[in-house]
């Protein structure tokens, strides 16, 4: 596949095939003795799929970590300390839950709130 990627319709599509391939093949060696085994030009990896897959994958589980650690310090300011199931089941929500429960605890008074929200979800 490598040696035929300049007669593909798009060699860089091909390329990144073959790249993603031996990453997950061979996950000790570096991108760079990967290229150099392929006798691959020097690319920016920014610009290569899995690159990009892997680094949108990572901003999503920062962005959902960080909202589920706000949601949690405003739940613990609104309905007073959380206990260990509690951190435990909204630790597991999903990520449609996670945002139903923000909205939510904007009407909550007590824990008893949580408790019932988490009760229905």
């Amino acid at each position: 596949m490598a040696a035929q990627r300049d007669s593909t319709p798009d060699p860089l599509e091909t390329l990144d095939l073959i790249e993603t391939i031996l990453v997950y093949q061979f996950p000790q060696l570096t991108r760079e003795e990967i290229r150099a085994m392929l006798h691959l030009p020097v690319t920016d990896v920014k610009q290569t799929r899995s690159y990009q897959e892997a680094y949108g994958e990572g901003r999503e589980e920062g962005r959902e970590e960080a909202r589920r650690e706000l949601i949690l310090s405003q739940l613990a300011r609104r309905c007073g300390a959380l206990t260990p199931p509690h951190l435990e089941q909204i630790r597991a929500l999903d990520s449609a839950q996670l945002v139903g429960l923000g909205e939510a605890l904007l009407d909550f008074g007590s824990i008893a709130d949580l408790d019932a929200w988490l009760q229905d979800h």
